[in-house]
């Protein structure tokens, strides 16, 4: 990849930025340990998160269908008589 941007000092005022999709967790390691395992954490839940979602899918879908909660859907089931 490419060379990782040199710091600013304090008081610098013609910098740039980090790019928020394009920067490696590797040159992160500048901030400390903790701003590297903070980020890769960040990009590990997310995956993780992105996945479950998508097995869920078919859960979702079948909970929310008719073949579930029967014809004329939740409203149905939620006027019928308790006793």
């Amino acid at each position: 990849a490419g060379q990782a941007p040199e710091r600013a000092l304090p008081g610098e005022s013609n910098t740039e930025l980090y790019g928020v999709w394009s920067t490696p967790t590797h040159w992160l390691k500048d901030f400390g340990i903790g701003v590297g395992l903070y980020f890769t954490t960040l990009k590990l839940m997310a995956v993780i998160f992105f996945l479950a979602g998508c097995i869920s899918i078919p859960n979702i879908m079948f909970y929310a269908s008719d073949e579930y909660s029967g014809p004329g859907g939740q409203d149905s089931v939620l006027q019928s008589p308790v006793m």
